[in-house]
């Protein structure tokens, strides 16, 4: 009787060890040394390592920094030739969190891509047909805290919504356009429509100082007195003095402080010489005057 239950228990260990060793050959690991540029390098040159594996439709890398081993994206392939994308792709933020999650297929962006702060807040979404936008979400945050705009935008139909914020969650504005006519409102705090205007062109326009006699550079040359750090006892080298300040509607200038703390007189110089400019060209937004603000450097170079 032992002897005949032997055999059943000996193809039951066969199939066994089979299914086993099946299995292992299924999830072998490749391992990829990859310098900063991404290029296949020995081991002992390498600061990024890949672990490559397969799984029932696709070919999953993960990339690992050699350093302290923090996994920082992984994508998967067709085949471990790592030619042709095929599968998702996922990028990690330092503090682990997701940055970014899109989808691939044969090379090309097809379906949901989403991404985030290292906060958590959702900033950018679009969903892709062979690398084209077929419908976006952009989101933009306060000091990642609080959203202050989105934009939606629709390439099927040709729209776009840009929406404006309070720390609240109540619109302040919102611009729509169906094609280059669109719609500019404003609201009251209590949410009620303030004013409509139209709108013609989807273009926005950095504030710039006016390029008449020679722009930006020529005034510099014209006014900044270059010898008041020199003179104030600044010994040689190079500074580059900033300034925030604020282009109104109306080309003018305001709110004008220094970022940065040379000394000797520089900051004190270029306020003077911003205080003194002709009025600038406006910041535009859908073609629309609005106020902007601007960050300007502007460089000394001593020679005691």
């Amino acid at each position: 009787m032992r002897k005949k239950n032997l055999y059943p228990l000996v193809i039951l260990t066969f199939l066994l060890v089979t299914a086993g060793t099946k299995g292992i050959a299924q999830n072998r690991v490749y391992t990829y040394y990859l310098n900063a540029k991404m290029e296949s390098v020995p081991k002992e040159k390498a600061v990024i390592v890949g672990k490559g594996r397969t799984l029932d439709t696709a070919y999953l890398v993960q990339y690992y920094r050699l350093t302290d081993n923090h996994l920082m994206w992984l994508e998967q392939f067709k085949d471990s030739t790592l030619e042709i994308l095929h599968g998702d792709r996922v990028l990690y933020h330092p503090n682990r969190k997701v940055e970014e999650k899109t989808h691939f297929e044969n090379n090309r962006l097809n379906g949901l891509m989403i991404k985030w702060d290292s906060t958590g807040n959702m900033t950018d979404s679009g969903y892709y047909k062979e690398d084209h936008l077929l419908f976006g979400v952009e989101k933009r945050y306060v000091r990642n805290r609080w959203l202050y705009n989105s934009v939606e935008t629709d390439s099927i139909n040709n729209t776009m919504r840009d929406t404006d914020y309070d720390s609240l969650g109540n619109k302040l504005r919102e611009i729509a356009f169906v094609g280059s006519n669109g719609t500019w409102t404003e609201y009251k705090k209590d949410g009620s429509v303030e004013s409509v205007d139209s709108v013609f062109t989807r273009e926005d326009r950095d504030a710039k100082f006016p390029p008449q006699n020679g722009g930006w550079r020529t005034y510099l040359e014209r006014n900044l007195d270059g010898m008041v750090p020199i003179r104030n006892g600044a010994t040689g080298g190079q500074g580059t003095v900033i300034v925030q300040f604020v282009v109104e509607k109306d080309g003018t200038l305001s709110g004008m402080k220094p970022l940065t703390k040379i000394g000797y007189g520089a900051e004190e110089e270029v306020l003077r010489i911003l205080k003194k400019s002709p009025k600038w060209i406006p910041a535009s937004r859908y073609g629309k005057p609005v106020k902007a603000y601007r960050k300007q450097p502007v460089t000394f170079n001593i020679r005691s």
